[in-house]
């Protein structure tokens, strides 16, 4: 069992940057007929952050100095790198990337 914070529900930080390519995204699965996969898939990734982010997604490597687990998920059309306050109730999106192997294809953006 990983040390950290067990409680109702943790703080997900997610950068502006972040924050704005998701509503970009957004517009393009309207644009592409895909809104409401994409919003399941937003949906289940929050809930994951804010109450299940030690269970899951794959760990990768912890920061010491940081106190931080670092893990990566995976959910329908998205990935996330993340990291866990290993002490407090905190998680921190770094980077949300769309998964090459969607069906559909992907916002223009992504490679």
């Amino acid at each position: 069992m990983m040390p950290g914070y067990r409680g109702d529900q943790y703080k997900v930080r997610v950068s502006n940057r972040e924050l704005e390519k998701l509503r970009r995204w957004g517009q393009w699965a309207a644009e592409t007929g895909v809104l409401n996969d994409y919003l399941v898939a937003l949906k289940t990734v929050n809930y994951r952050l804010a109450f299940e982010p030690l269970e899951w997604g794959e760990p990768k490597y912890t920061v010491r100095k940081m106190n931080l687990a670092v893990r990566f998920g995976t959910f329908k059309m998205l990935n996330v790198w993340y990291g866990v306050h290993l002490q407090r109730p905190l998680v921190f999106v770094k980077i949300f990337q769309f998964r090459g192997d969607y069906p559909v294809g992907h916002p223009p953006e992504t490679p």
